[in-house]
């Protein structure tokens, strides 16, 4: 009783933290990957990358935003995603660097990949 318990709190609590944006869903292999994320902002460092992550967009519904991406890369190559209900409603590749969402019901999730990426990235949101 006490393992179901337990099994059933962890698989709750990563739900939830999930939701909140707090978790990430990964897959990588890398020489090295180091993650960066605040209130408003979302990147890493890596060396050699490839795989993907996602993460749950913290977005306020009814609320305009300015999503801007800087990729700063030396080899390989990194697309960021933004999906609204598993829809891609922007792309950053390294030619697009801004992009203004209406934030609408419905959960946005940031996705990135990326193969054989050395260099960096920051992805920041601000309200309008």
């Amino acid at each position: 009783m006490k393992i179901v318990l337990t099994i059933l709190l962890a698989a709750t609590m990563g739900w939830y933290m999930w939701t909140k944006g707090i978790s990430v869903v990964q897959s990588k292999m890398a020489v090295a990957f180091v993650g960066r994320r605040g209130a408003n902002h979302w990147g890493a460092s890596m060396t050699a990358a490839t795989g993907w992550t996602k993460r749950v967009l913290p977005l306020k519904e009814g609320a305009k935003y300015r999503i801007t991406c800087e990729m700063a890369l030396t080899e390989g190559a990194l697309v960021v995603e933004i999906l609204h209900n598993k829809q891609v409603v922007a792309t950053f590749d390294g030619k697009k660097h801004t992009a203004t969402l209406p934030a609408q019901k419905g959960r946005y999730i940031i996705g990135t990949k990326f193969k054989k990426a050395s260099g960096e990235y920051t992805l920041t949101w601000e309200k309008i």
